[in-house]
């Protein structure tokens, strides 16, 4: 009886902690799209994308995305099932972007769920990345982090994805 007590409790604290993180992302997506503007209205693509366009015809975009990083005993690799990362170690950040150009404006790390590389989450670090393209000189000059090589590659792999997603989106249009 006590073992099932137990168990609903984890349970419980599992959703609700499933349930904060969301609208945690969310929050803090709002309140950034404040402080670019109060008077713009953000139309949601999808669940992890929204657009403006300014007064002055700026346009801005901001993304949601999560990166697996590392534990101490390995990493996963990206291609493996679902099952596998299930218990992974992960960031989630929010990017917002020039609409035109692609270029990345600013990155902010919203939750940081890894034991290793926690450096990635600082703003000195995530500076570096401002105006960025993911040209190959600017993934070369990308400072690493000692201990963290392989979660700061797969964060700026994720990078490269999401500037090239952002002109293949613009081809479309």
């Amino acid at each position: 009886m006590k073992g099932t007590r137990i168990f609903f409790a984890l349970l419980a604290v599992a959703l609700l902690s499933v349930h904060w993180s969301e609208s945690y992302h969310l929050r803090a997506i709002r309140r950034w799209q404040d402080r670019i503007s109060k008077d713009a209205t953000w139309e949601q693509v999808d669940s992890t994308h929204w657009r403006c366009v300014l007064g002055n015809g700026e346009e801005h975009q901001m993304v949601l995305r999560r990166v697996h990083t590392c534990t101490f005993g390995g990493c996963i690799r990206p291609d493996s099932p679902k099952e596998t990362t299930a218990g992974q170690e992960y960031l989630v950040y929010g990017a917002h972007l020039d609409g035109k150009t692609g270029a990345i404006l600013e990155l902010r790390v919203l939750e940081y769920a890894s034991t290793y590389g926690y450096q990635l989450t600082a703003k000195w670090w995530l500076n570096q990345f401002s105006q960025w393209t993911g040209t190959a000189k600017e993934i070369q000059a990308v400072d690493g982090i000692s201990g963290a090589t392989v979660s700061v590659n797969a964060f700026v792999q994720d990078l490269h994805a999401l500037v090239l997603e952002h002109h293949n989106y613009r081809r479309d249009q």
